[in-house]
């Protein structure tokens, strides 16, 4: 019987449970490969202390030297231990894709995004560089149109727009930005689904990726509304606080810039901690296959106490993005403003800047998707043992 976690993978792709946990490893290190039987009947079960018995038991107030020392926990496959399911570590892979299947460093969040884009470049690329594109010329086609109005609507129509402030120069970047609101969240799924599948040494296909992940748009979309309305609401509360603050301390010059300096601190705070409790959200929703309401108090959860952890690696996560972004974009900005001066128009000049953009939002997209869906699985191999039910998933041979 297939479950909502493996539906759609094929007869030869054996799909890993995101969505079930994995069983926590004996006090040897050593995990049964999948469909082993279990030890026999009064033998220490699986994930209890042995007392002095089996393999490699650890006797209380007995030291093992030569064992694991401490603080080198054994993940997964141990270090010489037999195993009672047929020999060390039962064969289980240690890196079987883009990351070893352990509790990652830094080094390898920023090594497995990019060994992402390397091992699969026409999903991660070039999927994020077909929906940016969209976005982007539909921005354009959009704004560009409003100049017609006159023709349209007539004039009266077009000066109503100018005197609101919708101008055509003003325009682009709203709708721009609408469009992208709706495409990130699309490109952000589809690039974790793509990447736990590469973490497993598998390349899947754009019709792949998109069976798997077209029923969860329209939450991914809706969880991004209520992210975006969360903060929004946060700074609300955050600017009436400050408000408030100076109304009670007076109404001087002094009072007022000092509530907004401690209401500009208090917000950043506030929304840092706010966007990382839902950072783990989306993943869930990919992944696992829950509802929305369902994949918010699991997301959430998630990040309890992995907040520092999470933060610091989104932290240099944004840094490389905001370098990488700049670097790619300044050079079209700059030709785009030469070549308005020379030739006395702005479609030109406009066109490679919309390039530049799509090239750069096609890069930092990718990469962005990849450090996210590498932080969930991360998060899950420190609390669920998800490494174990990963390692199993790519030693399961295919059928045929």
């Amino acid at each position: 019987m297939s479950t909502p976690e493996n539906e759609g993978w094929g007869p030869t792709t054996p799909a890993p449970r995101y969505g079930h946990y994995a069983p926590v490893p004996p006090p040897d290190g050593t995990v049964p490969p999948p469909g082993a039987p279990q030890p026999p009947a009064g033998q220490p079960a699986y994930g209890q202390p042995t007392y002095g018995q089996g393999y490699g038991g650890t006797q209380y107030g007995q030291p093992q030297y030569g064992g694991a020392q401490y603080g080198q926990p054994q993940y997964g496959a141990p270090q010489g231990a037999p195993s009672p399911w047929g020999g060390p570590g039962a064969g289980l892979p240690t890196k079987p894709g883009i990351i070893p299947l352990r509790p990652l460093r830094l080094g390898e969040f920023l090594d497995g995004a990019f060994g992402a884009l390397r091992a699969n470049p026409r999903v991660m690329l070039g999927l994020t560089a077909v929906i940016t594109s969209i976005a982007a010329v539909l921005a354009v086609v959009i704004s560009g149109a409003l100049p017609m109005t006159d023709w349209l609507l007539g004039t009266e129509a077009e000066e109503v727009l100018l005197a609101t402030g919708s101008a055509t120069v003003d325009l682009g970047p709203t709708v721009g930005a609408l469009l992208l609101s709706v495409a990130l969240p699309a490109v952000s799924g589809l690039l974790i689904f793509a990447v736990s599948r590469a973490v497993l040494g598998e390349k899947v296909s754009v019709r792949e990726v998109w069976d798997q992940v077209k029923n969860q748009l329209l939450r991914l979309i809706a969880l991004a509304v209520l992210v975006s309305a969360g903060v929004t609401a946060l700074i609300v509360l955050v600017v009436a606080a400050a408000v408030g603050l100076a109304i009670a301390l007076g109404t001087s010059l002094a009072d007022v810039l000092g509530a907004i300096i401690v209401a500009s601190g208090v917000g950043i705070v506030v929304v840092v901690w706010f966007s990382v409790r839902t950072l783990l959200i989306a993943p869930v929703l990919v992944l696992e296959r829950l509802t929305l309401g369902k994949a918010i108090v699991r997301g959430w959860r998630l990040t309890r106490g992995a907040f520092w952890r999470i933060l610091g690696v989104y932290v240099v996560m944004q840094i490389i993005v905001q370098i990488v972004a700049s670097i790619l974009v300044t050079p079209f900005a700059f030709i785009g403003g030469i070549v308005g001066v020379a030739m006395e128009t702005q479609v030109l000049a406009s066109v490679l800047v919309m390039v530049g953009f799509v090239i750069s939002y096609t890069i930092t997209a990718a990469f962005s998707g990849s450090v996210l869906a590498l932080i969930y699985i991360d998060v899950r191999m420190r609390r669920e043992g998800l490494d174990v039910e990963l390692a199993a998933a790519a030693a399961r041979p295919s059928a045929g």
